[in-house]
C-alpha cells in the first residue's frame, strides 16, 4: 500500500501497520496449521519504497504489470513451493 495514496475511493483508509497485524495473524494461524506461509508483505517492505512504489499501480493499492511479474517471481523462487512442485 502506498500510504500516501489514502483514503482508497475517498473512504477507505489502508495502511502497513494494519496489513502487518492482518498478515501476522494469517501467518500465526498458518503456524499453528502447520501450513506454508509466504510472507510477501516482510519481503516487498524489505525491498524499500522505491522498490515497492514502481511495483504498484496508481491507485496505490494493487499490483501492477511488473508488481504480479515481481509476485510470481517470488512465489516461483519460494524454497517451499518449489518443494512442493516438484
Amino acid at each position: 500500500v502506498d500510504e500516501s495514496k489514502m483514503p482508497f475511493l475517498n473512504c477507505l483508509y489502508y495502511n502497513h501497520t494494519d496489513q502487518y497485524h492482518y498478515k501476522e495473524a494469517t501467518r500465526l494461524a498458518c503456524l499453528r496449521r502447520q501450513i506454508p506461509y509466504l510472507d510477501i508483505f516482510d519481503l516487498w517492505i524489505s525491498r524499500g519504497p522505491d522498490w515497492w512504489s514502481q511495483n504498484l499501480s496508481q491507485d496505490g493499492l494493487h499490483p501492477n504489470v511488473a508488481g504480479y511479474q515481481a509476485l510470481l517471481q517470488d512465489v516461483l523462487n519460494w524454497e517451499i513451493f518449489n518443494q512442493l512442485v516438484l
